[in-house]
């Protein structure tokens, strides 16, 4: 992880500059959606509880997914054969993701400190994921996808802690299933379908969002 770099930076100055576009895009976004959401019961809804906010951030991991499927994520050479463009895709290391298939009667009956460590951790270790992709890509509108879908996590795992959700510590880190995949193209996939799954159904039932809505 440690080489990693970002169009030339220093690792220091990649990180700074994904909390500083991280936080902007989060306050932005958040903005948005305040301005369009209209008081019930003479109340407002909380931004983080408005579920168009996850809807937006699933709409970018989507776009992000079916960009590098096309040429975006091959070498920038329209010279090269299909196959070799291809192997470009396959990144050198594993990288191990969480586990997106959810059995729900298991889900409902899970106590919501087992759910929110499970996303926290899927969320951390997809951030971990994205970096190191981002790592190994070879051309600057994948780097530019990865870098987008590591800052929307970030940003979610901030809605998450504004909704008193407690953090999990280090040892903790880890979800309790995960696999192994080789390609950008997979990880992007992975992340569409954690936070269209997981993601959503753990906000969808948040306990600080359940009493605004009643």
């Amino acid at each position: 992880m440690g080489n990693c770099c970002f169009h030339g930076r220093s690792s220091k100055d990649a990180v700074k500059n994904y909390d500083e576009m991280r936080i902007s895009r989060l306050f932005a976004l958040l903005f948005v959606i305040t301005g369009y959401t209209k008081p019930a019961k003479g109340v407002p809804l909380r931004p983080v509880c408005d579920p168009r906010v996850m809807d937006r951030f699933v709409k970018e991991a989507r776009d992000a997914e079916s960009a590098v499927v096309g040429p975006s994520c091959f070498k920038e050479k329209l010279s090269v054969l299909y196959s070799e463009r291809k192997e470009a895709c396959v990144l050198p290391e594993d990288l191990q993701l969480p586990v997106t298939n959810i059995n729900f009667m298991d889900w409902d009956a899970e106590d919501s400190r087992v759910k929110e460590e499970e996303v926290q951790a899927g969320l951390s270790l997809l951030s971990q994921a994205m970096l190191a992709a981002h790592s190994h890509a070879t051309s600057r509108a994948t780097r530019q996808h990865l870098e987008t879908a590591h800052s929307n996590l970030r940003s979610i795992a901030q809605i998450l802690k504004s909704l008193n959700m407690q953090e999990v510590s280090s040892s903790e880190s880890r979800p309790r299933k995960t696999f192994a995949v080789r390609s950008i193209e997979e990880l992007l996939r992975v992340h569409t379908n954690f936070l269209r799954g997981k993601v959503k159904l753990l906000l969808s039932a948040a306990e600080a969002c359940r009493s605004e809505r009643s």
